[in-house]
């Protein structure tokens, strides 16, 4: 496997993974209530997200509430998804033998 190929693989792995974790904490958010805090998974959800969302608090406008940083860093993840998409297919086209459905 080339390296090219399996770094924009990684990443797009932990693109993936990130988002599972930020979708997997939005469903313990709903069903967890307040005590969610005291929830392990939630606490290892958000210690996986925690990246993400400060650098969304970064990167947005002061004027963007705290509660509302989920949608930022959900938006970033899905554009460096579909960058990393982009780049996967760049590889692909350079190596088509090693790019296979699984890929």
């Amino acid at each position: 496997m080339p390296a090219e190929l399996f770094v924009v693989l990684v990443l797009k792995a932990l693109v993936e993974i990130t988002g599972m974790f930020m979708v997997g904490q939005g469903v313990l958010y709903l069903f967890a209530g307040n005590s969610r805090h005291q929830n392990f998974i939630y606490q290892l959800f958000a210690k996986a997200t925690s990246p993400v969302m400060k650098f969304a608090r970064l990167v947005s406008p002061k004027v963007i509430a705290d509660r509302h940083m989920w949608i930022v860093a959900l938006a970033i993840l899905f554009w460096a998804w579909v960058i990393v998409l982009y780049f996967k297919y760049q590889v692909c086209l350079d190596y088509p033998a090693q790019c296979g459905t699984g890929a």
